[in-house]
């Protein structure tokens, strides 16, 4: 005869069971705070890093260098501050930015490309049709891509005025480059446009041995800079500038060489 022990079933207490639900429930919100909060801080430090970088490169090592040089510094830096966010997001948090890893990717492509090709007046005359359109649409995206994936008020208070600015300097280079363009066709400049010293200007007129030669206006204070015109092979001073940037006057001062 065999004996065959049975166990009665443990009836579960209900009040361990709301317990336990209870404090499954405390975790995850906890969880979910910490993971909001910390992407908060994450946002905020991976953009002002970014900035501060940015700002430091070009008013430190790299100030007073020509402009292909201060932005495509001034790009990189920004791409660093874009790619911390991507990175710390999806390390740190419950809320991965990777689209982030385009604003990062393009802004740091841009910026070498300015450092490596060094582009000259006319090559930026070109890229003012390029870059505006393709910032607005880059605003944009961003802008929709925030909404979706991040659930911080740091999007609202940084994000979006981020976005607003980048999309009012797309609009406001678009419409410098439209009404430079109108002004070259109505009157344009006399003389030739050369760089000089990574600076856009027009010279014309002559040089002597014997007595300065005075073109455009006359100088309002002295002269600072110094460089050689390849047209004269002499050195001119640079006297003063008017607000468009294609439209440099010089006096040149001629030195025997």
């Amino acid at each position: 005869m065999t004996n065959v022990l049975t166990r009665d079933p443990i009836e579960e207490d209900p009040t361990t069971k709301i317990r336990l639900q209870g404090d499954s429930a405390h975790g995850h919100l906890r969880s979910r705070h910490t993971g909001i909060r910390h992407i908060g801080l994450i946002v905020a430090g991976s953009l002002i890093t970014g900035s501060v970088v940015a700002l430091v490169l070009v008013i430190g090592p790299f100030g007073g260098a020509q402009e292909h040089v201060i932005m495509g510094t001034a790009l990189l830096g920004f791409a660093l501050g874009w790619t911390f966010l991507a990175v710390f997001s999806m390390l740190l948090t419950d809320q991965p930015q990777r689209w982030t890893a385009v604003p990062a990717g393009l802004a740091a492509l841009a910026g070498a490309s300015l450092l490596i090709f060094a582009p000259d007046a006319n090559a930026f005359n070109a890229l003012g049709w390029v870059w505006p359109p393709l910032l607005f649409a880059l605003a944009i995206w961003m802008a929709v891509q925030a909404r979706r994936h991040l659930r911080s008020l740091t999007r609202r208070l940084m994000l979006y005025p981020l976005f607003g600015v980048l999309a009012l300097a797309a609009v406001g280079g678009g419409y410098e480059t439209i009404q430079e363009q109108v002004d070259r066709s109505l009157s344009g400049a006399p003389g030739q446009l050369i760089d000089v010293g990574g600076h856009r200007l027009y010279l014309n007129g002559f040089a002597s041995t014997t007595a300065p030669a005075r073109v455009g206006a006359r100088p309002q204070r002295l002269p600072r800079t110094v460089s050689r015109s390849p047209l004269t092979s002499t050195r001119c001073w640079i006297a003063r500038q008017s607000q468009a940037p294609t439209s440099w006057w010089v006096t040149p001062q001629v030195a025997s060489t």
